[in-house]
């Protein structure tokens, strides 16, 4: 008998790197137009090396279907 099929792609949307490597790009892209405001305390070396450190970690994307409504988000809110 073979393999067991898995319910779920083997790599799901995300878990390659495509989507955290997209919007890293597009950061570094802002970066260098001059189009991203860094708070004052943080210089464009500082955030090339942040950016870059960001790239070597592994993010937990979870992607969802968009909300209907609020509701749900107003559910989901932690109480302030």
């Amino acid at each position: 008998m073979g393999r067991a099929q898995a319910a779920l792609p083997v790599a799901p949307p995300g878990a390659d790197g495509e989507v955290p490597g997209k919007f890293l790009a597009y950061l570094r892209k802002a970066l260098d137009k001059g189009q991203l405001v860094l708070p004052p305390d943080l210089s464009e070396a500082q955030a090339q090396s942040l950016l870059n450190r960001l790239g070597r970690l592994v993010w937990n994307v979870k992607i969802f279907d968009p909300y209907e409504h609020g509701r749900g988000v107003a559910r989901t809110w932690p109480d302030t």
